[in-house]
């Protein structure tokens, strides 16, 4: 059998048309060789795996193996970077699932950091051209000592020069207070016309408007720093803010889960990531963006410890909240399950732990809040509360059940005990202890000395009722 007839062979008739199906050998010289586990490609023979080894997603080029698999409807190829050995080929068939998978993690996190790192490079331009800017900035904005800006005139300017120092949602939150809550009511008056008067009309605007007094103070923070950076540029010399009490509200009571409601979430909830991202939140003291934030990277199933690196707000993903919740968190055994059936859901898909249906990370979590959490809760009768409970479920939890403080605190991200005990001291079991015991030894045994002090003054009492006008009037003071 010639070439010809061959690629005769090969060829099919389909509904009156001819198709031609290539194979991965068809000359008479390549199917001795590839008996022989060897191929011709232009006119030099190099071993190769054996056609069977392609359906176990391996394939030598090259004389150096390579493993490829379609995730996501997306075909992935890698090289191992191992000769073509027997040994090598043997340890490719048993590991190229999980090979594939670290390296396709490994490339998701080299991209996830280049993104940062042009992030970085986009703050760190802006920051040297604010810097680079002459003294006279504010003249160039429209205004100067002779011009008195208006607040929104000014506030746009503050806000704007100070971006570089912020996170990207504390921009966008300043952006929407200043916007909705400074500008309509301020917004016209000049920096030096603000007294304390206007400021007390706008807080008791904002609260009829029915804001909450965390809220309201929010507001006052973000316009304080408006003021303080007027007064930093000599355009204003005093501060209305000051002489002007913020309002006074009853902060709403915290109402973590009990531990039966927690069985019944458990239970009532269904086998899916939700479960076991409700699972790691109760049990983690994670904040909800920290939970969401996870990264297989920081997950050490050896250590049994959870690593708290990022944490996604407003929809991005930066540094978590203080420098102290940059921490690595304890495993518990019922976390690690969790993790464990979240890593065959998801190891393979991204470097995030919970991602979307996109098999991207959640920017926001509104859905699941409407579509999963609220009717679990209805689901159990109970009442609603926020993603945010478990965290407080936790730390309530542990201290009920007389888990050590220090490490309570040191789970949740706590600078120090006292800030976890200041919040959550009310949880601490309280349990009858015997006080003073020493009091009770015989040397301060006084129960018969004072009875009996007790009887002289009852007769003394006597004495006195009996005949008051015999007793000197010097030992009752009177003078």
């Amino acid at each position: 059998m010639n070439d010809k007839e061959i690629r005769a062979q090969s060829s099919t008739t389909t509904n009156g048309r001819t198709a031609t199906h290539h194979s991965a050998v068809t000359t008479t010289a390549q199917i001795s060789a590839a008996a022989n586990g060897k191929v011709t490609r232009n006119g030099r023979t190099t071993r190769s795996v054996k056609r069977a080894h392609w359906t176990n997603h391996i394939y030598v080029r090259r004389g150096v193996i390579y493993v490829y698999g379609r995730v996501n409807n997306k075909t992935h190829r890698y090289t191992t970077g191992k000769a073509d050995t027997e040994e090598n080929i043997e340890w490719a068939k048993a590991n190229w699932e999980s090979f594939l998978n670290a390296m396709i993690r490994k490339q998701a996190a080299k991209k996830a950091e280049r993104r940062k790192q042009a992030r970085e490079a986009q703050r760190q331009t802006a920051k040297e051209a604010i810097a680079n800017q002459s003294s006279n900035a504010l003249t160039a904005n429209g205004f100067n000592g002779d011009i008195m800006p208006a607040i929104a005139q000014y506030g746009a300017y503050s806000l704007k020069a100070e971006a570089y120092s912020r996170k990207d949602n504390t921009n966008i939150k300043y952006g929407y207070v200043f916007r909705r809550r400074i500008v309509p009511s301020l917004g016209d008056l000049r920096l030096d016309e603000i007294k304390p008067s206007h400021i007390k009309k706008w807080q008791s605007d904002l609260t009829d408007s029915g804001l909450s007094v965390p809220y309201i103070r929010q507001c006052r923070l973000m316009l304080s720093l408006i003021i303080k950076e007027a007064i930093a540029d000599e355009l204003i010399d005093r501060n209305p803010l000051s002489m002007v009490k913020p309002p006074k509200g009853q902060s709403k009571e915290r109402k973590p889960f009990t531990a039966g409601e927690i069985s019944r979430l458990l239970r009532e909830s269904y086998d899916n990531w939700f479960r076991d991202f409700f699972i790691l939140s109760l049990f983690t003291g994670l904040r909800t963006g920290e939970a969401f934030a996870l990264e297989w990277e920081y997950i050490d199933f050896n250590n049994k410890t959870i690593g708290v690196r990022r944490t996604i707000s407003g929809g991005f993903l930066g540094a978590p909240k203080t420098p102290s919740s940059v921490r690595d968190v304890e495993m518990l055994p019922i976390v690690e399950r969790a993790l464990r059936r979240q890593y065959i859901r998801t190891g393979h898909l991204s470097s995030f732990v919970f991602v979307n249906k996109c098999n991207r990370m959640f920017k926001d979590w509104s859905y699941i809040r409407k579509t999963l959490w609220k009717p679990l809760l209805e689901q159990c009768n109970l009442e609603y509360r926020v993603l945010y409970t478990t965290r407080h479920t936790f730390a309530s939890l542990m201290l009920s059940e007389s888990e050590e403080p220090m490490w309570v605190s040191a789970m949740l991200g706590h600078k120090n005990m006292s800030i976890t005990l200041s919040v959550y001291a009310k949880y601490l079991p309280r349990r009858y202890v015997k006080r003073a015991g020493f009091l009770d030894g015989a040397e301060w045994d006084i129960g018969a000395q004072g009875k009996a002090k007790e009887s002289e003054v009852d007769d003394r009492k006597g004495a006195n009722r009996a005949g008051l006008d015999r007793l000197p009037s010097a030992e009752f003071g009177v003078i």
